[in-house]
């Protein structure tokens, strides 16, 4: 069973949505491992430049303690399938990596993407609690 069954995708879909309406505050939606902060994924929707308010992009960064080599080949290696369009935004072998997501995408696939991310890359358990932290001020 995935680490996110489709009600708690769902859940975190609506914490994104909320989280979104205010753009101006940059928020980031953190889900980690309840009582393993080694463990999580952060979600940082990026305001349009041209149009504010509306979503550009998402940043999802994550750990990448011991993997090497650009996150994108490695997730398509592990069976995932990013959004269309998606792109390694930036990474270091052996620490971190951050993905650029297409701001159009359904947020109900970005938050299944999420949680496949947490659970394939970052190593949390099918059966792992998660927590959720929305925090504002954070630029992407």
């Amino acid at each position: 069973m995935p680490l996110l069954d489709p009600e708690e995708a769902s859940w975190l879909a609506a914490l994104i949505a909320q989280a979104v309406i205010d753009l101006k505050h940059g928020p980031c939606i953190t889900v980690e491992v309840d009582g393993e902060e080694k463990l999580w994924v952060q979600i940082l929707p990026r305001e349009s430049e041209t149009e504010p308010g509306k979503i550009d992009s998402f940043l999802l960064n994550f750990p990448y303690r011991y993997q090497t080599g650009d996150p994108m080949t490695l997730l398509v290696e592990q069976g995932l399938r990013p959004p269309p369009g998606s792109e390694t935004a930036e990474f270091e072998s052996g620490h971190f990596a951050a993905l650029l997501i297409r701001g159009d995408v359904p947020l109900l696939g970005l938050a299944h993407f999420s949680g496949e991310i947490l659970e394939t890359v970052v190593g949390a358990g099918g059966d792992a609690e998660l927590a959720v932290r929305v925090e504002y001020g954070y630029q992407s």
